[in-house]
């Protein structure tokens, strides 16, 4: 039945005046019932729950003027509206999406993620992965340049087992880092995608190189002793290793890895870098024989000075294609005994740990550390 609406606002305006909240809501409801388009007057009904302290109620009909608003594409009066809501119950996640995604619509990006990433984290808090990976995914898209954000979805990957996206957006990651020069960021970065995908032997060469960079030789050495294991004759490893070795002052250790290289320099062509290894062996070592036998020197003679003597270029090329005895690693350690290459195979083994491997072995998905192989 139509009603006055003209009468039935000047009645409901008349018990505003009186602070009779009561019967001015109803009247407002009819107002509202006649006309359900009027969303000034759901509005106004809103308010008087408010007043009413029914919240509950208050809320459902400051959503439903908001919702309205921005399905008619006002988002400004959409934003003011989900506030009034907000002020009610800011942790309600579902305002802080609908207002992200009015700023979204209205070009204000910064707005928008700001919106975005409190919804998100409310997501997270909630256990709705789904959802808080929506909202990380599409503040990615509003500004693909953010490193950080980037790397919090690919948390987000991790986490949910999706280990190809998460790799990408890692990578990603680490190209702008390494790019920007922040190699703290990008080490920490590195580690997490090695965590995911640890066969990729070139970014384990990088992450060696960045924790020598950084003066920490032992995380180098975990590295390099999966690297050893997986590729026992592989040049760049065996030179990161000896390099490592020496900055340790492990000479000896050093001096056990390199004797593996200038057979493998040979075999590539590189004669002037096993000649070079030779060399190095001597300064490290200089009674090694080995070494002096290849440089054409007198093995009897003590004085290292004697390494400025011109070699027999014979027996230096004869000693470079010369492959090391087959124990010439199985005395190298890793980690002060920790870890030893055996002599049959050459595998790394694990003793019982008395450094920081046992922190390698039990990497967490945040912040993944170097994996080791099982204890022999």
């Amino acid at each position: 039945m139509a009603i006055n609406r003209n009468k039935v606002l000047n009645a409901a305006q008349k018990h505003i005046r009186k602070g009779n909240w009561d019967k001015a809501l109803k009247e407002y409801m009819l107002l509202a019932d006649d006309d359900p388009s009027d969303l000034r007057t759901l509005l106004k009904c809103g308010d008087l729950y408010v007043k009413l302290d029914r919240i509950d109620e208050a809320l459902s009909a400051y959503k439903t003027v908001a919702d309205r608003y921005a399905q008619q594409d006002m988002y400004e009066k959409a934003i003011a509206v989900y506030k009034q809501a907000q002020r009610l119950d800011d942790s309600d996640v579902a305002l802080h999406h609908a207002i992200g995604e009015c700023y979204f619509r209205l070009g204000r990006l910064k707005d928008a993620v700001r919106s975005f990433h409190q919804a998100q984290r409310m997501y997270k808090e909630l256990g709705d992965a789904d959802r808080q990976r929506q909202m990380l995914e599409q503040m990615v898209r509003i500004d693909p340049e953010d490193v950080g954000l980037r790397i919090q979805l690919a948390e987000r990957y991790t986490r949910d087992g999706l280990n190809a996206q998460a790799v990408e957006a890692f990578s990603f990651c680490a190209g702008k880092l390494e790019d920007e020069g922040r190699h703290d960021e990008l080490l920490q970065v590195l580690e997490r995608v090695l965590f995911l995908t640890p066969q990729r032997h070139d970014l384990r060469k990088q992450v060696v190189r960045l924790h020598l960079d950084r003066r920490d030789e032992q995380t180098a050495l975990q590295h390099l002793q999966i690297l050893f294991r997986e590729t026992p004759e592989d040049v760049e490893t065996l030179e990161l290793l000896g390099n490592t070795f020496e900055r340790l002052g492990r000479d000896d250790k050093a001096v056990m890895v390199l004797l593996s290289l200038p057979p493998l320099y040979t075999a590539a062509g590189r004669r002037a870098d096993a000649e070079n290894i030779w060399r190095r062996i001597a300064r490290l070592d200089p009674n090694n024989a080995q070494a002096r036998e290849a440089l054409g020197l007198s093995p009897s003679t003590e004085d290292s000075g004697v390494l400025a003597d011109a070699p027999s270029t014979d027996a230096l090329r004869a000693r470079q294609s010369t492959p090391p005895p087959a124990d010439t690693l199985g005395g190298v350690e890793f980690l002060d005994d920790d870890i030893e290459f055996l002599d049959d195979d050459l595998e790394v083994a694990l003793a019982p740990a008395t450094t920081s491997a046992p922190a390698a072995q039990s990497a967490p998905p945040r912040a993944p550390a170097p994996q080791t192989p099982p204890t022999h």
